[in-house]
């Protein structure tokens, strides 16, 4: 009895660090390195259904202790404006825990994140860099 408690435990916790830990099928896009205000627009890249954005490593021009940066998902469409797929607030990127944000129900296509504030969007002159990279798939 003792013996097929601890197989459930160890198989339970072996398969817990299978789904924390980025499977082999999941595909990430390292875009590198970053900077920019407001109206920053990243490298693009082609996605269909789901996207996750991650940002570690951000810093500001201005040394102050930044709060968040408001990130905006742009599909880019051929001959047409570029559809907004929303907004999200990335509040962990100055941290050294990194922050990051999903968008589910995408259509199929291109695809760039826009810096649409840094904090509250008061600041004047601000700038921020880092490191980002996008999963494209929710298998993970």
């Amino acid at each position: 009895m003792r013996k097929s408690r601890i197989a459930v435990v160890l198989g339970m916790t072996s398969a817990a660090i299978f789904i924390a830990a980025p499977g082999a099928s999941a595909t990430i896009h390292n875009l590198g390195s970053f900077g920019g205000g407001p109206g920053y627009n990243s490298s693009h890249w082609d996605d269909e259904s789901y996207t996750q954005i991650y940002f570690d490593y951000c810093q500001s021009n201005q040394g102050a202790p930044n709060k968040s940066l408001v990130i905006e998902l742009r599909e880019d469409v051929a001959g047409f404006p570029d559809h907004s797929w929303g907004s999200k607030t990335f509040t962990k990127c100055f941290s050294s825990f990194g922050s990051n944000g999903e968008w589910t129900g995408l259509n199929q296509g291109g695809y760039f994140f826009r810096i649409n504030k840094i904090d509250d969007g008061a600041g004047s002159g601000f700038y921020v860099y880092g490191n980002s990279y996008i999963d494209t798939t929710k298998a993970d």
